[in-house]
């Protein structure tokens, strides 16, 4: 098998490297569980899953089983209706257990906890038929984030029904895929796993989190999750990688305006000028918002929601420095914010781009984009364009998050043709590294000069004693940290870039950013010693005016191989295969103690985890 070693000596195993006799299974019996089917990312990668098994997976017969919280409206039903396309060989069936919906709320005792989640167990295990499998060919579980703390009795009956199976010998094995993690600065989903019992009882919680029977697998979506998992106790020949697919042919179709009439004719579509009609759209949508668009400029596409995490002011950063640099573009950035927090810095983000005259579009992806990948198209006319219409529009791509789970942004541009620039993102992009993506050209930190700002580093100092304490007094996993940040995290915030003490635009909070910004509108030095100390921005600016053909080539030759659905098929056919051999084996599962415990919460402790933006 071939495998990379990570820096910390446990081994990340790609799924699709791994040697397995497959074959074996001629049938698939598969339940995809979760709370609910409500859209989000982890229904995307449910519905990808399912859709990836019932095009390229190569078994005789597939059945699959949508186990969730469903409710009288069906909601999220229409997301798996690409599955079953082939009835005779594929079938899918809606399993509603209103009692997987989320619930944080304390139960009265323990008693009561675990009489809830024997429920839910029964009514899961009731649903799956296991008298169609056999112990050669066993019914998969594979549940998504049931470790998060959504609904802790949930949690507590994927435990029980573990259980169940190694005692009497059911031909079923479960599979715990990790998506996010409570531990990562997630209180109310760590306190709901604390206090679920009525009162504060961490042994308890822990005895369930993370459930380690032997016929339970792990799957992450990178590979600093697995890190995680091992820290934990789960045994780490039971931990594999699965990154999340991408659907290719979503993102390498033609985009409206370069089809023929026939092409369009078979879209349901007359010939029209349908790039001008979608810059007509988000110019409207712009004009309704008081929000700037021109559409002589070339755009910059960033495919993110305006959220804290996200960074989005970073973006106007780039804007002004590529103008310096002798080109201006305009600004989309698809989705907008949600939150009340976030909704103030997308005000605060709108509120300076129009005082500068930036032209930037945030929020119109709602409303003029399809969120399905494909066009939405009724009488005739088109009501909703596909994401690849937007790339096809755009000059690149823009990203500036700090925080990602997965990170499809670095991913997507590279199959509609478009250079990725921005932010990337260490410990996720490693993994699209080790398989040959080539992201050289992004930066992981954009030096700002304390010099840029008056008293700036006594005001870092003193933003992030007051961010500490707060955390200190509201999480528990920050409980113990120094009184001072000084050592902790200042020293740790700054470092040098050239003959400059700088720190990170993304470790400065919303009020310097924006007064950042606002220096860099009015004064070229200032734009200039920014593009001098961060050779990226330059780098950056000649992909988008030299048309990188070589590197987007190579990329988009990686996401095919490695990210495609047919990768995500064979890794789970080859997981499937393991599954199958592994499930009656093994010892029996050790728990999660405190200390352990701990070394997972300490990670989400370290300087780079403490942020003033969020």
């Amino acid at each position: 098998m071939n495998a990379t070693v990570h820096k910390n000596a446990f081994v990340v195993k790609d799924l699709l490297d791994v040697m397995v006799q497959r074959g074996r299974r001629k049938t698939l019996r598969l339940g995809i569980l979760h709370y609910h089917l409500k859209p989000g990312g982890v229904l995307s990668v449910m519905r990808d899953i399912a859709v990836a098994l019932a095009r390229h997976a190569g078994y005789e017969a597939i059945e699959i089983d949508i186990v969730a919280a469903i409710g009288a409206r069906k909601q999220g039903r229409g997301t798996f209706d690409a599955v079953a396309r082939d009835p005779a060989r594929v079938t899918l069936r809606m399993v509603d257990i209103p009692s997987l919906a989320y619930r944080s709320e304390p139960y009265p005792s323990r008693a009561s906890f675990l009489n809830a989640a024997d429920k839910i167990a029964h009514e899961i295990l009731e649903q799956l038929n296991l008298n169609k499998s056999t112990a050669e060919r066993p019914y998969i579980l594979h549940s998504h984030n049931i470790s998060l703390g959504k609904n802790p009795a949930a949690t507590m009956a994927f435990k029980l029904i573990a259980e169940q199976a190694c005692r009497e010998a059911l031909p079923l094995w479960l599979i715990n895929h990790v998506h996010d993690f409570a531990e990562n600065n997630r209180p109310e989903q760590m306190n709901a796993f604390l206090n679920c019992t009525g009162r504060r009882d961490e042994s308890f919680a822990r005895s369930f989190m993370y459930p380690n029977e032997r016929n339970i697998l792990y799957l992450t979506i990178n590979s600093s999750d697995i890190e995680n998992l091992i820290k934990i106790g789960i045994p780490s020949e039971r931990v594999f990688l699965l990154p999340d697919p991408i659907d290719v042919s979503q993102f390498e179709q033609k985009p409206l305006w370069q089809m023929d009439e026939n092409e369009l004719g078979a879209c349901g579509l007359a010939g029209a000028d349908y790039r001008g009609m979608l810059l007509e759209r988000i110019s409207a949508y712009a004009g309704s918002k008081n929000q700037l668009f021109d559409a002589a400029l070339p755009p910059l596409l960033s495919p993110l929601k305006v959220m804290r995490r996200k960074n989005n002011t970073e973006s106007l950063l780039l804007l002004m420095l590529f103008k310096h640099l002798g080109r201006a573009y305009q600004l989309l950035i698809t989705l907008d914010a949600n939150s009340p927090p976030d909704i103030a810095y997308s005000r605060g983000m709108k509120r300076f781009a129009r005082s500068k005259r930036i032209p930037a579009v945030v929020g119109f992806g709602s409303e003029l984009i399809s969120g399905t990948g494909r066009r939405i198209i009724r009488n005739g006319r088109i009501t909703r364009f596909s994401m690849c219409d937007l790339h096809a529009l755009c000059s690149g791509i823009v990203t500036t998050s700090v925080v990602e789970g997965f990170g499809l942004t670095y991913h997507e541009g590279w199959l509609s043709g478009k250079p990725i620039i921005g932010r990337k993102i260490p410990e996720i992009v490693r993994d699209f590294e080790r398989t040959g993506m080539n992201l050289d050209h992004m930066y992981s930190r954009l030096a700002a000069s304390l010099e840029d700002l008056p008293t700036l580093r006594e005001r870092l100092k003193n933003a992030y004693e007051a961010r500490l304490g707060r955390l200190a007094r509201t999480r528990k996993q920050f409980e113990g940290l120094p009184s001072s940040p000084t050592a902790f995290i200042i020293e740790a915030k700054l470092f040098r870039a050239g003959d400059e003490d700088c720190v990170d635009f993304a470790d400065l909070n919303g009020d310097m950013q924006f007064e950042l910004l606002d220096r860099v509108a009015v004064d070229p030095l200032l734009r200039r010693r920014f593009i001098d100390r961060n050779p990226a921005v330059e780098a950056a600016f000649r992909l988008l005016t030299e048309g990188p053909s070589e590197l987007i080539e190579t990329n988009r030759a990686v996401v095919r191989s490695k990210y495609s659905l047919a990768a995500m098929a064979q890794r789970l056919e080859s997981l499937f295969e393991l599954g199958d051999s592994l499930y009656t084996k093994g010892s029996p599962p050790a728990p999660l103690t405190e200390k352990r415990h701990a070394a997972v919460i300490e990670r989400y402790r370290t300087p780079e985890n403490v942020r003033l933006l969020f």
